[in-house]
């Protein structure tokens, strides 16, 4: 069966006729041989020119992450933080702790804090994964975060393996308060100017909002299931106020 024969066969199991230009169309699929014309592209400028101080921003990005089941605490300077992740690894008690590497480590000064607690970091070797997949504890940065919805986006490339935030029990995000945005347009904008570049243009960008939750058996909520089923965030206040 041909690929336009298999569209026709579903559109009439359908009860819905096959439109007569689908073989002109791009994909032969019955979509329209011409591209609809858009009366814009992306968001409106209402939506794009909308944009809160760095307070504004750093207050709603902990308040949304509260509300969707994780933590965030602030913290005035880098050794404060230090002190923070060294105290909430503590609390955890985890056998085993993994982190990102390379420029991670030496951004946010956490050698110290990683050799204390001997955390295994990700140096993007082919035989790495296998202590990933026995983590209890996940340690990344975040290179944005979203105020609107209370999201830390990661983009995965050399020494940021995404194992480290999608299979442990627990995911610590440590971010600068600089790195946190209005809305998620302009996240992706400025991942676009990174992909104008290929060599910058990351494997992956994950967005976390909250734990991972799912109502796939029954409706029943469950948490933790697709991924962490904690995620905190220590967020260095690394602008101050404006």
């Amino acid at each position: 069966m041909n690929e336009q024969a298999f569209f026709q066969n579903i559109a009439r199991r359908l009860g819905r006729e096959f439109p007569a230009d689908a073989a002109a169309s791009p994909a032969g699929v019955g979509l329209p041989a011409e591209e609809p014309e858009r009366a814009f592209v992306g968001a409106p400028d209402f939506w794009t020119a909308r944009q809160w101080g760095h307070r504004e921003r750093l207050e709603n990005f902990t308040l949304e992450l509260g509300r969707l089941g994780g933590s965030a605490r602030v913290y005035a300077t880098l050794a404060a933080l230090h002190g923070g992740l060294e105290t909430l690894l503590q609390e955890l008690s985890a056998p085993l702790v993994c982190g990102w590497g390379g420029e991670f480590i030496a951004d946010m000064q956490l050698q110290n804090v990683f050799d204390s607690f001997a955390v295994v970091p990700w140096d993007d070797e082919p035989d790495m994964a296998e202590p990933f997949t026995r983590a209890d504890v996940g340690v990344t940065g975040c290179d944005f975060a979203i105020a609107d919805t209370g999201t830390v986006v990661l983009l995965n490339e050399s020494g940021q393996g995404r194992l480290v935030s999608l299979l442990p029990t627990v995911h610590i995000v440590v971010l600068r308060a600089s790195r946190i945005r209005t809305s998620m347009g302009e996240v992706w904008r400025e991942i676009a100017l990174r992909g104008l570049d290929p060599v910058h243009l990351p494997s992956t960008v994950i967005f976390i909002s909250g734990p991972s939750r799912s109502s796939d058996i029954e409706n029943d909520l469950t948490i933790g299931v697709h991924g962490p089923a904690a995620v905190h965030a220590l967020i260095w206040d690394d602008v101050g106020l404006p």
